[in-house]
Protein backbone atom coordinates (compact mmCIF):
# COMPACT_ATOMS: atom_id res chain seq x y z
CA UNK A 1 0.00 0.00 0.00
CA UNK A 2 1.54 3.80 -0.94
CA UNK A 3 0.66 6.06 1.33
CA UNK A 4 1.26 10.13 1.46
CA UNK A 5 1.09 12.62 4.21
CA UNK A 6 -2.18 14.56 4.04
CA UNK A 7 -1.23 18.27 5.66
CA UNK A 8 -0.31 18.43 8.49
CA UNK A 9 0.93 14.89 8.66
CA UNK A 10 -1.72 13.63 11.08
CA UNK A 11 -3.97 11.49 8.18
CA UNK A 12 -2.30 9.46 5.16
CA UNK A 13 -3.98 9.00 1.91
CA UNK A 14 -4.59 5.47 0.45
CA UNK A 15 -3.53 5.55 -2.98
CA UNK A 16 -4.90 1.83 -3.81
CA UNK A 17 -8.24 3.43 -2.55
CA UNK A 18 -7.25 6.75 -4.77
CA UNK A 19 -6.45 4.86 -7.67
CA UNK A 20 -9.84 2.96 -7.69
CA UNK A 21 -11.93 6.65 -6.44
CA UNK A 22 -10.32 7.95 -9.98
CA UNK A 23 -11.08 5.30 -12.18
CA UNK A 24 -14.89 4.99 -10.77
CA UNK A 25 -15.12 8.43 -11.34
CA UNK A 26 -14.20 8.84 -15.08
CA UNK A 27 -11.00 11.25 -14.08
CA UNK A 28 -9.18 9.00 -16.64
CA UNK A 29 -11.26 10.04 -19.31
CA UNK A 30 -9.59 13.55 -19.61
CA UNK A 31 -6.34 13.33 -17.14
CA UNK A 32 -4.99 10.29 -18.44
CA UNK A 33 -4.51 6.83 -16.83
CA UNK A 34 -2.27 7.99 -14.47
CA UNK A 35 -3.01 11.44 -14.07
CA UNK A 36 -0.26 12.44 -17.05
CA UNK A 37 -2.53 14.64 -18.82
CA UNK A 38 -4.06 14.70 -22.26
CA UNK A 39 -5.60 16.71 -24.84
CA UNK A 40 -8.03 17.48 -23.14
CA UNK A 41 -6.95 17.65 -19.47
CA UNK A 42 -3.53 18.74 -17.41
CA UNK A 43 -1.21 16.72 -15.42
CA UNK A 44 -2.42 15.93 -12.72
CA UNK A 45 0.35 13.69 -11.08
CA UNK A 46 2.93 13.92 -8.33
CA UNK A 47 5.35 15.99 -10.96
CA UNK A 48 6.88 19.13 -9.02
CA UNK A 49 6.69 21.37 -12.08
CA UNK A 50 4.63 19.64 -14.71
CA UNK A 51 1.87 18.23 -12.34
CA UNK A 52 0.47 19.10 -8.59
CA UNK A 53 3.47 17.78 -7.15
CA UNK A 54 3.92 21.24 -5.21
CA UNK A 55 0.23 21.34 -4.22
CA UNK A 56 -1.32 21.02 -0.95
CA UNK A 57 -4.07 18.93 0.51
CA UNK A 58 -6.06 21.62 0.98
CA UNK A 59 -5.38 22.93 -2.07
CA UNK A 60 -6.32 19.84 -3.79
CA UNK A 61 -9.58 19.90 -2.01
CA UNK A 62 -10.63 23.08 -3.24
CA UNK A 63 -9.64 22.15 -6.43
CA UNK A 64 -12.21 19.31 -6.62
CA UNK A 65 -14.81 20.42 -4.55
CA UNK A 66 -14.95 23.93 -6.24
CA UNK A 67 -13.11 24.32 -9.62
CA UNK A 68 -10.14 26.30 -8.71
CA UNK A 69 -7.01 25.96 -9.26
CA UNK A 70 -3.52 26.90 -6.78
CA UNK A 71 -3.46 30.10 -8.89
CA UNK A 72 -7.17 30.99 -7.96
CA UNK A 73 -8.42 30.84 -11.43
CA UNK A 74 -11.81 28.59 -12.57
CA UNK A 75 -11.53 25.12 -14.07
CA UNK A 76 -13.13 24.60 -17.30
CA UNK A 77 -16.37 24.10 -16.94
CA UNK A 78 -16.22 20.43 -18.36
CA UNK A 79 -14.29 19.56 -14.92
CA UNK A 80 -16.75 18.76 -13.05
CA UNK A 81 -17.22 20.24 -9.06
CA UNK A 82 -17.29 17.60 -6.40
CA UNK A 83 -18.24 18.73 -3.23
CA UNK A 84 -19.57 15.52 -2.06
CA UNK A 85 -16.40 13.89 -2.08
CA UNK A 86 -15.21 13.70 1.93
CA UNK A 87 -11.87 14.41 3.30
CA UNK A 88 -10.83 10.60 3.12
CA UNK A 89 -11.68 10.17 -0.29
CA UNK A 90 -10.33 13.28 -1.47
CA UNK A 91 -6.64 12.08 0.79
CA UNK A 92 -7.22 8.54 -1.20
CA UNK A 93 -7.11 10.59 -4.40
CA UNK A 94 -4.67 12.80 -3.29
CA UNK A 95 -2.28 10.20 -2.09
CA UNK A 96 -2.75 8.11 -5.97
CA UNK A 97 -1.93 11.25 -8.10
CA UNK A 98 1.12 12.08 -5.54
CA UNK A 99 2.16 8.33 -6.14
CA UNK A 100 2.85 9.51 -9.99
CA UNK A 101 4.75 11.27 -12.28
CA UNK A 102 5.09 12.31 -15.44
CA UNK A 103 6.76 15.35 -17.37
CA UNK A 104 3.93 16.02 -19.41
CA UNK A 105 2.73 19.54 -19.92
CA UNK A 106 -0.48 18.55 -21.83
CA UNK A 107 -2.94 21.80 -20.89
CA UNK A 108 -6.17 20.59 -22.09
CA UNK A 109 -7.97 23.09 -24.45
CA UNK A 110 -6.42 26.75 -24.21
CA UNK A 111 -9.59 28.33 -23.81
CA UNK A 112 -10.31 26.67 -20.79
CA UNK A 113 -7.39 27.74 -18.45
Amino acid sequence: MVTTPVDAGTTMGNATNGQALYANRGCNGCHGMNGEGSASGPNITGNMTAGIGAWTQAEFNKAIREGVGKDGMMFCTNMPRTPSLNDTQLGDLFAFLKSKDSTSTERGPANCR
